[in-house]
């Protein structure tokens, strides 16, 4: 780079050229686009410079003639624009190539033919990087992208080259410890809460990537703030189970929430790494917060209110709770207690003034219409029992490989004859039928002999979510419907016709 950039000094020192700016994008990939390089032909466009050198054109972009085709239109419109006699003519020169834009018409077809070679030299090497990659995660090898996953160290590869991850001790004992907490029925919001009191780094903190990377670790460093969906993705990573998952183009959409895990050559998820949980803990977090497309994320608990898990801040967009305060239920937005300032003061409302608008809405919307709904029918239950069966002992198995004197040997190989069962089961076409079944009489019949739970079910069959707005707002409570069958059937559960 030093070379290139005394080579364009020199030019200009010949030229007679002065310059007004220079700009350097060492370190950058030239397959997307570079800020200096759209800084220095808008410098060009508006007649702050008159020349646009820079080495070669691969160094300027590698984004091909589509996009770098705006440089001859500024050419062009400088031309037109010093015909005019408002400002001199411009001047584009690649030196490599020896490309300038003042000795005549051909200059264009060299430059379009440079910019093309330059990004099919930027895509092999891409598909070179991407395969390099691949079959490092193959190897159960660490491919260096991004800091090492939260619990893990990178270190050595003692069986050759490049690098593999170790557990960081430290961090997969804060890793088990919220794990079961959450797994015995404690609250993601107290956990995350008290994980940012101890201080523990989250994954991308300032204080973690020094610390990977051996920094100094001075008293400024933040350690980040554990929102509750930042730990909920934490645990739920494939890479706690000592798995690569892969993602984007690569992964499989059906797997898309977690990552699909690379495989090995008898189709199972490749153990590239140490654990850090058993599998039977990661599926308990993954069940403790699954979840459909609506808005909410942890399985709640019980619900005592009519809008319990369904309300939603209008103003800040934060969850809302119900909270009792001198013998009074209200519903409050969670912001402030998420250590938000999205929403200075927050909002709270007396729960009956809630739920009196959530009700009129849903009768109003509904109320007149033949209760009615779809039941989803699973036509081959051996099927779906054989499934349950099979996870439930891979669950067991898995839980009594992690015990202290376990026989890994002996357990290891039932496990991956379990889950190879359990893989041809699932890929065998799911046959379901959904049946309409009337309930008798009106929404609003079924609505006044249910109880709060069962009027829940109601709603969240019909609704994603409330939104609640403060008092100078009309109406207070708005609800957003599901999509309905016909625009989303994947999506549509049971729920009003």
């Amino acid at each position: 780079m030093t070379g290139q950039r005394d080579d364009l000094y020199t030019l200009a020192e010949r030229e007679g050229w002065d310059i007004v700016a220079a700009f350097d994008d060492e370190g950058k990939s030239g397959g997307r686009k570079r800020e200096n390089a759209e800084e220095a032909l808008r410098m060009l466009r508006d007649g702050e410079a008159d020349v646009l050198a820079a080495y070669s054109v691969d160094r300027y972009s590698r984004q091909g003639i589509g996009e770098d085709a705006e440089v001859i239109r500024v050419i062009d419109r400088r031309e037109a624009q010093a015909r005019r006699g408002e400002l001199p003519p411009a001047l584009a020169y690649f030196a490599r190539e020896g490309i300038r834009s003042d000795s005549g018409s051909d200059w264009r077809l060299r430059f379009a033919l440079s910019s093309e070679m330059a990004k099919g030299e930027r895509d092999v090497m891409v598909s070179r990087r991407k395969a390099s990659i691949a079959r490092l995660q193959e190897a159960g090898r660490f491919t260096g992208r991004g800091p090492a996953p939260w619990g893990y160290r990178s270190a050595p590869n003692p069986a050759g080259g490049g690098r593999i991850l170790v557990v960081d001790p430290t961090e997969a004992a804060d890793i088990r410890a919220a794990a079961q907490r959450l797994i015995d029925g404690e609250s993601a919001t107290a956990v995350s809460k008290a994980m940012t009191r101890a201080g523990v780094p989250t994954p991308r903190s300032p204080y973690r990537l020094a610390l990977l990377k051996g920094e100094p670790l001075d008293g400024d460093l933040a350690r980040g703030f554990w929102a509750v969906p930042s730990l909920i993705q934490a645990l739920s990573s494939q890479s706690l189970l000592g798995r690569i998952a892969r993602t984007g183009r690569n992964a499989d959409p059906h797997a898309a929430r977690y990552g699909s895990p690379v495989l090995d050559r008898d189709g199972l998820p490749l153990q590239a790494f140490d654990p850090i949980l058993t599998l039977d803990e990661h599926l308990q977090l993954r069940a403790r917060f699954s979840h459909g497309e609506g808005r909410g994320r942890q399985r709640t608990r019980k619900a005592a209110r009519l809008g319990s898990g369904l309300v939603f801040c209008g103003v800040c967009d934060f969850k809302v709770y119900v909270v009792s305060s001198q013998g009074h239920a209200y519903y409050r937005c969670s912001a402030e207690a998420r250590g938000s300032l999205a929403h200075p003061g927050g909002l709270r409302v007396k729960a009956d003034i809630v739920e009196a608008a959530i009700t009129q809405e849903y009768l109003g919307a509904f109320g007149r219409l033949r209760a009615v709904r779809y039941v989803e029918r699973d036509t081959a239950p051996a099927l779906t029992e054989g499934v349950a069966q099979l996870t439930e002992r891979i669950q067991s198995l898995s839980a009594a490989i992690a015990a202290p004197g376990a026989d890994v040997l002996a357990l290891a190989p039932e496990i991956a004859d379990l889950q190879q069962r359990r893989d041809a089961l699932l890929a065998a076409p799911a046959e379901r039928t959904v049946h309409r079944e009337e309930l008798g009489g009106t929404w609003a019949d079924v609505w006044a002999s249910s109880d709060v739970d069962a009027r829940r079910r109601y709603l969240s069959d019909t609704y994603d979510h409330f939104l609640l707005y403060p008092a100078d707002r009309s109406p207070r409570v708005s609800g957003v419907l599901k999509p309905s069958r016909d625009e989303a059937p994947e999506y549509y559960t049971p729920a009003p016709a």
